[in-house]
């Protein structure tokens, strides 16, 4: 009987830290919203790439990738004004170093999911991986060689 209290108990404390997770990431997408590079989606003109914004911005993030997704949405946006603006998602080093950086890391993420070893590398996509299909939609992709070297 002391088993299964001791169970019950574990149980209740972490449905109690999911909840209090769970209130984490919805206040830290809140507050995302509210902080909104507003100049930069002004910039964004094209109705489908409003659309697609708008969209992610509306998600419940997975708790453990709140602050990721904040991440995410802030340069998400970044790389949907550079694609309105140059039909790509290709991003010079010259041109946005802290973008190119970015897209440079979602592309090691998005190798290592597609290598099945995102959980052991502490990637994001083994976790959520609808941010793989938001990138594949702007054209991020990497191609992976049998090293699994090499990136598009």
């Amino acid at each position: 009987m002391t088993e299964v209290v001791k169970l019950l108990s574990q149980l209740v404390k972490v449905c109690g830290e999911a909840k209090a997770s769970s209130s984490v990431a919805q206040g830290s997408a809140v507050k995302f919203k509210a902080d909104v590079d507003e100049e930069l989606l002004n910039k964004l003109k094209h109705k489908q790439l409003v659309d697609l914004y708008e969209e992610l911005a509306g998600w419940e993030p997975h708790p453990q990738l709140a602050s990721y997704h904040i991440s995410f949405l802030k340069n998400y946006l970044a790389l949907l004004v550079h694609f309105q603006q140059h039909r790509t998602s290709k991003v010079s080093e010259k041109i946005n170093k802290s973008l190119f950086n970015w897209i440079r890391n979602q592309k090691t993420y998005l190798k290592w999911y597609h290598q099945g070893v995102s959980e052991e590398k502490n990637g994001k996509f083994h976790i959520d991986d609808r941010y793989v299909r938001y990138l594949k939609k702007l054209g991020v992709q990497v191609s992976l060689n049998v090293e699994g070297e090499g990136e598009d």
